[in-house]
């Protein structure tokens, strides 16, 4: 008897009709079985803790509620779930790379300090004519993690990222149709809130049927 969560063979061999043939039946991998051919989407960002999260729902909830027709799907706001601050977007890495991608941005990011982080004001990418992303502003002390994330990445043969960085934080992204009264809406935005980060992840981007699942493949604890 196969032990409970032991891995299944790829190849087994069974009797056929008589013991002198035999016939090699193959067996497909699981949807749970570690080989991955296909590359994974992956990128370093910070979670939000739960009251960070309440506040950007809060102060989103009018904007939402009340500077669109009801009914209106122009924007597809991001999930509560899904809201978090990139710190680099890696894109598509073979997994046996993975660990050592985690492993090189570890000790950087437990040696720094943790950086207070304002939420404040918003506005869209990449500019008001042509509308795509919509997002809240975030003000950090984030350039020496950012700094020492590309040093360490670059050590395993990364290219830089080509553009500055820029801390923001995804609210939803413009669909179809005019959204002024929402870009509107985001410029007034006040402050919103400050946390302390508590940890930066290493997720990966699935496709999912509802468009795309963000899962942690490593949580690295800021000290």
């Amino acid at each position: 008897m196969r032990p409970s969560g032991a891995p299944v063979m790829v190849r087994i061999w069974r009797n056929a009709v008589t013991p002198r043939r035999r016939r090699l039946v193959r067996h497909e991998p699981s949807a749970t079985s570690p080989v991955r051919p296909e590359p994974m989407r992956i990128f370093f960002a910070i979670p939000l803790p739960e009251p960070a999260l309440d506040a950007v729902a809060e102060a989103l909830a009018p904007i939402r509620n009340g500077a669109l027709p009801s009914g209106s799907r122009a924007i597809g706001w991001t999930r509560r779930n899904h809201l978090h601050l990139t710190l680099r977007f890696l894109g598509e890495v073979e997994e046996a790379r993975i660990e050592a991608v985690g492993d090189a941005v570890a000790p950087w990011v437990r040696r720094l300090p943790p950086p207070r982080v304002r939420l404040v004001g918003g506005g869209v990418f990449p500019d008001a004519r042509h509308p795509k992303v919509l997002w809240i502003g975030a003000e950090a002390a984030l350039g020496p993690v950012v700094s020492a994330m590309e040093g360490a990445l670059s050590r395993l043969g990364f290219a830089p990222e080509g553009r500055a960085f820029i801390p923001h934080l995804t609210v939803g992204r413009v669909r179809d149709g005019r959204v002024d009264r929402v870009l509107d809406a985001l410029r007034d935005l006040g402050e919103v809130t400050t946390f302390s980060p508590e940890s930066v992840v290493l997720y990966e981007s699935r496709p999912a049927p509802e468009g795309v699942r963000y899962v942690a493949l490593r949580t690295f604890r800021v000290e």
